[in-house]
């Protein structure tokens, strides 16, 4: 049987080489993340009539995609914001890449929908036929040329996803020590997402599904604020590269080894529209602790900016941790709550340096704007009993619609 305790203590050694900064980070990314619900490009010769009859069947067949699976909601089953936003959620223009490939047959890609309100970005595409795995050994002269792994288990995520029944025995032969080896084919997308003059768009978080067709659904979420200058666009033109990859992994009873090719395969494009509206300005003040604090925000369907300013730093009218907490164990929580009570989740921490006396954080939206705001803020440490505001005898910020 595969001990899942033994997987859990290999994951662990692996992130135990973090520097001290990256692991809290990810200890915090994870706490916020459990709470959300919860090769060479293919060239074909063909004639210029040809070109242009292909590129309206492939609108045409992008834009039904658009209208039969819009993946907002798809990914709305999980994700009330989502479903919340799903109508909004669309492009002006996309276009698909064909990938053929002789172990895959044909692949499409394509961006299926989008939405930009100014703060952030959620953009969602889809890969069909993008994947299959099979058994393999590989003789000497290939084994030569792979490289030696840990003999780590392969994840196996998604019930529906190709090749998990490959994956299953592979961790089997793990577990029994006996050799087995496996090929995978892929499709997949880079990590970065591009504007057509250049601009990497930072993200914040990904998630990824399967339809009941089983087509590969990916919804990115950028970081907010987005860089300087695309809040301002009526429009953003986006990118991403498609990578086709041989991965081959062998286990030889006591060892493990792997092997990859990759060649670019291609990019899939859209263009997205701004939502006009969708930017709510609120402000507020009150008195913590005996200090005046001012709080000001931008706030989208999708995402929310605050900062918080004080005439007293910070660490002088905040609760501080207990005697022997590092201090790089410590941080300013910033927790913000709608006239519904539903929470805005931060994107980071806040650490203050000496002194400070403002700051600004980043928060995930509900999928709606709200009418009102009540700002929290409280100290937070590594160990502390209770991991949300403990709003009792805390007095929160009310803030509300900013008038013009």
């Amino acid at each position: 049987m595969i001990d899942e305790k033994d997987i859990r203590e290999k994951v662990d050694r692996r992130l135990s080489g973090l520097r001290e900064e990256e692991a809290r980070r990810m200890r915090i990314r994870a706490a916020i993340n459990a709470e959300r619900q919860a090769g060479a490009a293919v060239k074909r010769r063909i004639s210029p009539a040809l070109i242009f009859a292909l590129a309206a069947l492939l609108l045409m067949a992008s834009i039904a995609i658009a209208e039969h699976l819009n993946l907002f909601t798809l990914f709305g089953k999980t994700d009330q914001r989502y479903a919340n936003i799903a109508e909004q959620a669309n492009l002006t223009a996309t276009e698909a890449a064909e990938v053929n490939d002789e172990n895959l047959g044909q692949a499409t890609a394509v961006m299926n929908s989008a939405f930009f309100d100014g703060q952030t970005l959620n953009l969602a595409f889809q890969i069909e036929q993008g994947v299959r795995y099979e058994a393999h050994t590989p003789d000497a002269d290939e084994l030569a040329s792979m490289t030696a792994m840990e003999a780590m288990p392969a994840a196996i995520e998604y019930p529906s996803a190709a090749g998990n029944d490959i994956l299953m025995a592979y961790n089997q032969a793990l577990a029994n020590g006996t050799p087995f080896g496996y090929r995978a084919y892929t499709v997949y997308p880079s990590d970065h997402t591009l504007t057509d003059d250049g601009v990497d768009i930072p993200p914040y978080a990904a998630d990824s599904a399967y339809t009941e067709d089983g087509v590969y659904a990916e919804m990115r979420e950028f970081e907010t604020p987005l860089p300087a200058g695309l809040a301002g666009r009526s429009e953003l033109n986006l990118s991403i590269q498609l990578y086709r990859a041989i991965h081959t992994v062998y286990f030889d009873g006591q060892r493990a080894y792997q092997h990859t090719e990759r060649t670019e395969a291609g990019e899939i494009t859209g263009t997205v529209p701004l939502t006009q509206g969708a930017v709510r300005e609120m402000y507020g003040e009150g008195e913590i602790n005996g200090v005046e604090c001012r709080a000001s925000a931008r706030v989208s369907p999708m995402a929310a900016e605050i900062t918080i300013s004080s005439e007293a730093p910070f660490r002088t009218f905040l609760t501080a941790p207990p005697q022997g907490v590092d201090p790089y164990d410590a941080w300013i929580e910033l927790e913000a709550y709608d006239e519904a009570g539903r929470k805005y989740r931060a994107q980071d921490a806040f650490m203050p340096e000496e002194g400070c006396t403002e700051g600004t954080m980043a928060f995930i939206g509900v999928g709606e704007l709200p009418e009102t705001l009540t700002l929290y803020v409280f100290s937070a440490w590594e160990g502390m009993d209770a991991p949300e505001a403990d709003r009792n005898g805390i007095t929160g910020i009310a803030m509300t619609v900013r008038k013009e």
